[in-house]
């Protein structure tokens, strides 16, 4: 459907940024960065655009790149995520938690903001905070929360973590 509305409209954000993140799923990173760049061209400040670029880029300038669209719009879930993320991936889990939080605060029925907080308070040792983040992510996925977003939560690891944690 989106190769559809792409055909009559070749500037639409939101097919372009749906095509960049199927093609992301399906690991097809070259495609997901020209419809990420696509999308940049018809709007240069799209978050969700720069969040996705930076997934996929791994130069040392993400991290201050996001800084920087992360100080003129700091009500973006999806810039928070890709920051958290960088830090995640360099295990500063303080920076990530951080990162993380903001965008949880920001979109709180996303289930995969709420998990990737868990982990982050998981790795600082923040055990009942991380169960709590875990249920809550178990909750919103289960109710459907994310919709907008492609879940992969394994329900059965994450309460088995739980149950490890609380022992």
């Amino acid at each position: 459907m989106y190769l559809e509305v792409i055909a009559k409209d070749s500037r639409n954000i939101d097919a372009l940024l749906g095509l960049a993140a199927i093609a992301q799923l399906q690991g097809e990173d070259r495609s997901a960065t020209q419809f990420y760049l696509r999308a940049l061209t018809v709007d240069p400040r799209n978050a969700v655009a720069h969040a996705g670029m930076s997934a996929l880029s791994k130069d040392e300038n993400s991290e201050s790149r996001l800084k920087n669209l992360l100080s003129e719009q700091s009500d973006s879930a999806a810039l928070h995520f890709a920051l958290g993320n960088i830090y995640s991936g360099q295990s500063r889990w303080g920076e990530a938690q951080s990162a993380y939080f903001n965008a949880y605060t920001l979109d709180s029925k996303n289930a995969d903001l709420a998990f990737n907080l868990a982990v982050s308070l998981d790795h600082l040792g923040q055990n009942s905070l991380a169960v709590q983040y875990y249920r809550v992510a178990l909750q919103l996925d289960s109710a459907g929360g994310n919709q907008a977003h492609s879940s992969s939560l394994d329900h059965a690891k994450i309460s088995q973590r739980m149950k490890e944690l609380t022992r």
